[in-house]
């Protein structure tokens, strides 16, 4: 297939030289990877791909009095963090002085975090910018297009990675950062991919501010409709079924009278149940099962169809659905001042 590039500001269609549409790419800050669409004859807009890779932004800000107030989070402030980290766990100073200390590192400042994934493909701005450029590429009024709406966020994890230099090392019992750091993942972060919420862990505070913690977070869901073909079964199992039947197919039919359709039908269903279970298959799916039966048993007669070579075979085991587009992405978060 022969393709052809085209700049346009900052886009680049693909022109594939057959009747599938034409691809134009645009680029994001977040990330290396393009946002993928096309705009078919009818000026309907929709996503082929988006960015899996992305770096998203932490913003800190002090919320209270305490080490960072008042100039906020600084080297110098965060040195202090680390000293009374390093008090919290020193046994020279008695279980009170100890504990106080650890309280102040991880209770006694509270800071804003806002934290920035860059995935923002539902949101109404980003929308509007992609509809401006397709209305920029076809000349025509933004008010012809339309977009499809249909990317949603099902799922999403992190973990935090730690420099082995960290100030949370030294406290340790990360445990305890949980219940804060699940606040990352609130109902904004799903649908728009960002939150803000109060920490009041500041030796973690501290390693997002160095780089000494990383926050990795992984966004699972879906976008756009695409057609695909899968079999009911392997190629090896379809073919092993359908000799089994046909070695047997004697005994199942005869041509009396008595032998009607209806009758030849649960024959049939008995028949190919006997057959998946000759190859451990006897517990597929009712789903599954009705669906081989109506591929390898004849509507007119009820029996088996005769004389499918094996093409024809994994042709007929085939099936069409639409389905949404999987997206999974990556986004590292860096500090963002």
């Amino acid at each position: 297939m022969r393709y052809v590039d085209f700049f346009l500001i900052s886009f680049f269609s693909i022109i594939s030289f057959n009747i599938y549409a034409v691809n134009y790419n645009l680029q994001i800050p977040e990330s290396s990877e393009p946002v993928t669409f096309t705009i078919d004859e009818y000026n309907q807009v929709s996503f082929v791909s988006l960015p899996k890779n992305l770096t998203g932004t932490i913003n800190l800000k002090s919320n209270s009095i305490g080490s960072f107030y008042p100039s906020g989070i600084t080297k110098e402030s965060c040195a202090q963090i680390e000293t009374k980290a390093l008090n919290a766990v020193n046994t020279m100073f008695p279980e009170t002085v100890r504990n106080e200390q650890k309280k102040f590192v991880r209770k006694f400042n509270i800071v804003l975090i806002a934290a920035d994934s860059g995935i923002h493909f539902n949101l109404a701005t980003f929308r509007k910018r992609i509809l401006e450029k397709a209305a920029e590429i076809k000349n025509i009024d933004i008010s012809n297009f339309q977009l499809d709406n249909s990317f949603s966020i099902d799922k999403i994890n992190y973990i935090i990675e730690y420099d082995k230099n960290a100030i949370s090392n030294i406290i340790g019992l990360k445990e305890e950062f949980k219940p804060q750091t699940d606040l990352l993942l609130t109902q904004t972060m799903f649908t728009g991919g960002s939150t803000n919420f109060e920490m009041s862990l500041s030796d973690l505070v501290c390693d997002l501010y160095s780089g000494k913690a990383k926050i990795k977070m992984n966004f699972s869901g879906k976008f756009g409709k695409q057609s695909t073909v899968s079999q009911l079964l392997e190629n090896n199992e379809i073919v092993n079924l359908y000799q089994n039947m046909l070695t047997h197919n004697s005994e199942y039919y005869d041509n009396t009278v008595y032998n009607s359709r209806d009758r030849n039908m649960l024959l049939s269903g008995l028949y190919l149940k006997e057959s998946l279970q000759k190859i451990n298959l006897d517990n597929i799916e009712h789903k599954k099962f009705i669906a081989i039966f109506e591929r390898l048993i004849s509507p007119d007669n009820g029996r088996i169809i005769l004389n499918m070579d094996n093409n024809s075979l994994y042709k007929a085991m085939q099936i069409q659905e639409i389905n949404s587009i999987p997206y999974n992405a990556k986004v590292v978060y860096e500090y963002q001042k």
